[in-house]
């Protein structure tokens, strides 16, 4: 990459739109296979699903 993290967000994000942004995190938020939180061992805790 050769620029920091920052610079990368200056740089590049900006061509970015929002709604590019917004549909990326969707698709992902979508697929089954991705990775699950952590679960604590002896704590249950029930959560909504979005599907």
């Amino acid at each position: 990459m050769g620029h920091s993290a920052k610079t990368h967000s200056e740089l590049y994000h900006r061509w970015i739109s929002r709604q590019y942004h917004q549909r990326a995190f969707e698709v992902m938020a979508s697929k089954s296979e991705r990775l699950q939180a952590p679960r604590i061992l002896g704590h249950e805790k029930v959560v909504k699903s979005f599907d």
